[in-house]
């Protein structure tokens, strides 16, 4: 049996693909040991030593960092014995990419992935929370779709259908508000909620229990005591993504295309005039530099990197944990 249909037994594959993927919620409750998942090698029992064989830098979340940082962020990236220290004030703990540092979970979140049929190219991981009691995360949605798996204590979530953003391609936090990316404003609402919306529902998780949370839905989080929950996080590229891929694979490969775009936007007008035609020749030409796209041309370019954004941010955490190995 496969992973997929461990996490939603009894349902079958069937009906989650027909009733609930990719939008709708779906929780299954149960005894942990029934997924009969490989979580051995994840001393979830004992946070200490997990925090400790995680080996990586963690993300501390929390309303004292929000105080901390005069509200500009709620988060702050701390080594292992500062985060179980933070733990102990309150914190909750985000062990984020877990599965480069425990290769069950590198194995559970690549069979997952293709048992989904996503793109091979598309980001995944696995996410490791420790949240303490009242602890949590604000209303927020996500960008990516979500299977979480309760490992001990109890988490209550809240969750609310998006009604203001459809398929959203990038992440929104309540405590942004009134900030929305450049990107976000063109396709939502000139003002997104600063709560969560008032028809949200409670969802308690339970030790054995599976949550489906689909991208976009509003959800928040908090502990009714201190747990440990896994989060398989998967990336759900559009077909504008897929699309901009296949574009960049051809046009990269035309030296006129990888020309600096200088000039534009300079306060120097000849500069800037130059620069406009420039770009205009390159639009004229654009058609048959990139000629006909097919299915097939898409599939083609399915397994390349469809998130540097979450690469980048894999490649930042490592670079700060190797600098504080060196440091210490």
């Amino acid at each position: 049996m496969g992973v997929l249909q461990r996490l939603i037994a009894p349902l079958s594959q069937a009906e989650f693909f027909s009733e609930y993927w990719p939008s709708k919620v779906w929780v299954t409750r149960g005894e942990l040991d029934r997924f009969e998942l490989p979580l051995s090698e994840i001393n979830y029992q004992d946070i200490a030593r997990l925090v400790r064989e995680y080996s990586n830098l963690v993300m501390a979340v929390g309303k004292q960092q929000f105080t901390d940082a005069a509200g500009l962020t709620d988060r702050i990236l701390v080594t292992p014995s500062k985060a179980l220290s933070m733990l102990s004030d309150g914190a909750a703990l985000e062990l984020d990419h877990a599965d480069l540092a425990f290769q069950s979970l590198r194995d559970l979140v690549d069979e997952l992935k293709r048992e989904l049929g996503l793109p091979l190219g598309c980001s995944s991981k696995a996410v490791i929370y420790v949240t303490p009691t009242s602890g949590g995360f604000p209303a927020h949605f996500d960008a990516y779709a979500n299977f979480v798996l309760q490992l001990t204590g109890r988490k209550v979530w809240n969750l609310a259908p998006n009604q203001v953003v459809q398929h959203p391609t990038e992440h929104y936090d309540v405590r942004q508000f009134p900030y929305v990316s450049p990107e976000l404003k063109l396709y939502s609402p000139a003002r997104l909620p600063d709560e969560m919306p008032p028809q949200a529902e409670e969802v308690v998780l339970d030790p054995g229990s599976c949550l489906f949370v689909p991208r976009g839905t509003w959800h928040a989080t908090r502990g009714d005591e201190c747990s440990v929950s896994l989060n398989i996080t998967l990336g759900q590229p559009t077909w504008l993504d897929l699309l901009l891929a296949a574009v960049r694979s051809r046009l990269v490969k035309l030296e006129e295309w990888r020309e600096l775009a200088d000039g534009l936007g300079s306060n120097d007008p000849a500069r800037n005039a130059n620069a406009t035609s420039r770009l205009g020749q390159l639009l004229a030409a654009l058609p048959d530099a990139i000629g006909p796209i097919s299915p097939d041309d898409i599939v083609s370019v399915s397994a390349n990197d469809l998130d540097p954004q979450q690469s980048v941010q894999l490649a930042v955490r490592q670079l700060l944990s190797l600098e504080d190995t060196a440091s210490n």
